[in-house]
């Protein structure tokens, strides 16, 4: 098996999401910019990867 692209990698974009959500709470200004990223991604994927049993 060879390796997973991180940026394909679910487990990936968690981690990522958990950085971003850590960061915001430290962030003075409350930029909400990379947690809308996310929030995009995950309606994007919501709509459009799952199959017809609702699965991805």
């Amino acid at each position: 098996m060879g390796k997973e692209n991180p940026s394909r990698s679910p487990w990936f974009n968690v981690f990522l999401f958990k950085g971003f959500a850590a960061l915001y709470k430290e962030d003075p200004t409350r930029d909400r910019k990379f947690i809308n990223v996310i929030r995009a991604n995950v309606h994007y994927v919501w709509e459009h990867a799952r199959d017809e049993n609702g699965l991805f």
